[in-house]
Formats: structure tokens, C-alpha cells, sequence
């Protein structure tokens, strides 16, 4: 079973749009790049999840299709709402996207990291290929029971 590393490199939180950038790595190798929100101190919805090694759940999303929830009871992460208390977070799911204004908690994979345009003609964090990517890392996620996420450099 491949060992799955989330591992962050940049997080920006000047504009809330941008989100925090990072790798996946498979057995040791680079597999893709990822999008999520900001660390915005675990807040539900607007927030990258903490540090820490996540189960895997299988999850049936009605937006996104058959996924994967990240789940991690100690750091206050449920696969699903009925198992969630207040204030605690749930359904942070790996799903396509390609912006951080795009997720709530959630991972986006994509094939590239990239600046893109959006609405304002302002420069933006993003992904690339994401419903791609997405297709070839379900397999793999689809192996494992665990990641792990962590920062690439110790934070400031």
C-alpha cells in the first residue's frame, strides 16, 4: 500500500482567495499539486484542515460523486455532519476544483500550479486539470486508509 503525503508549502492568507498550496506525494514521488483554503485555525468551512495523519472514508457526495472525506476525531475532522459536534468539521473532502474560493475545507488536486484569471482580471493561486487529476488519484486513494498533512517548512 502506497504511503500518501499532503505536503503544504504555501499558504497565504492576505487575500482570502488565494489558499494554500501543496504536493501529493506517493511512495516518495510528486504525484500532483493541491489547492485548499487558507489555515484560517480550523474553522468549519473556511479553513484548511491541521496537521496531521487523516483516515480515508469513502464518501457519496451529491455535488461531487464518490470521493473521499478526510477523518481525523481527535483534530475535530468527521467524515460525515450526524458525527460532527458543534463547531467541529466535516465532509473535507478530495473533489476537482481549481480555486480555494471554490472549496470549504476541502482538497483540489490538479496537474499543475499555476496563476490564473478570474473574476476582476486579478491574479490567483491555482490548479490545474483538476477533474484529470482527480480521475487518476481516485484509484489511489481508493488503496490506502491514511494520509498524512503536514508543512513543507516549519511556519513563521
Amino acid at each position: 500500500m502506497p504511503v500518501i503525503i499532503l505536503e503544504r508549502f504555501l499558504d497565504d492568507p492576505r487575500e482570502p482567495a488565494m489558499g494554500c498550496m501543496g504536493e501529493l506525494i506517493v511512495e516518495g514521488q510528486h504525484f500532483c499539486y493541491t489547492i485548499e483554503q487558507p489555515w484560517r485555525q480550523n474553522r468549519r468551512f473556511v479553513s484548511c484542515v491541521p496537521v496531521g495523519t487523516y483516515n480515508l472514508i469513502p464518501f457519496d457526495s451529491q455535488k461531487y460523486g464518490q470521493t473521499f472525506a478526510l477523518e481525523n476525531e481527535a483534530l475535530d475532522v468527521f467524515a460525515y455532519q450526524d458525527e460532527a459536534g458543534d463547531g467541529q468539521r466535516y465532509a473535507c473532502l478530495f473533489h476537482a476544483a481549481n480555486w480555494a474560493h471554490q472549496l470549504q475545507g476541502c482538497v483540489a488536486p490538479g496537474e499543475a500550479k499555476s496563476w490564473g484569471q478570474r473574476t476582476g482580471n486579478k491574479p490567483n493561486l491555482m490548479v490545474t486539470k483538476s477533474n484529470k487529476t482527480m480521475a487518476k488519484l481516485y484509484p489511489i486513494l481508493e488503496d490506502n486508509h491514511q494520509i498524512l498533512v503536514r508543512w513543507r517548512h516549519q511556519r513563521g
